[in-house]
C-alpha cells in the first residue's frame, strides 16, 4: 500500500510484517456508517490498511473492495517511521 486507507467496502488479508514484525496475515474488514458516526485511527485498527504493507488478497464476493485514502507521504504510519530514523 502506498497511502494509509479506510476499508469501507469489502475484505482485504494484508500483511504487515514491515511495520509490526509480525508474518501472521491479518484480515481488515469494512468500517460500516453503522457503526460509528466518525472513524478514529487509534480504536479502528482493523479497518485501516496502512501504508507499507503489502495486501495478500481481497474479498468482497460480488462487490469490489473499496477503501479511502486518509494520509500519504510522511503523514503515514511508515512515513513516520522513516522519518523517526532519518532526524531522531
Amino acid at each position: 500500500m502506498p497511502c494509509d486507507a479506510i476499508l469501507i467496502q469489502g475484505q482485504s488479508i494484508v500483511n504487515e510484517a514491515m511495520l509490526t514484525g509480525e508474518s501472521v496475515p491479518i484480515l481488515k474488514q469494512a468500517l460500516h456508517r453503522t457503526d460509528k458516526e466518525f472513524y478514529d485511527p487509534e480504536t479502528d485498527k482493523k479497518h485501516t490498511l496502512f501504508s507499507g504493507t503489502q495486501v495478500i488478497r481481497t474479498r468482497a464476493g460480488a462487490e469490489k473492495a473499496l477503501g479511502v485514502v486518509t494520509k500519504t507521504g510522511y503523514d503515514t504510519t511508515k512515513g513516520l517511521l522513516v522519518k523517526s530514523i532519518l532526524f531522531p
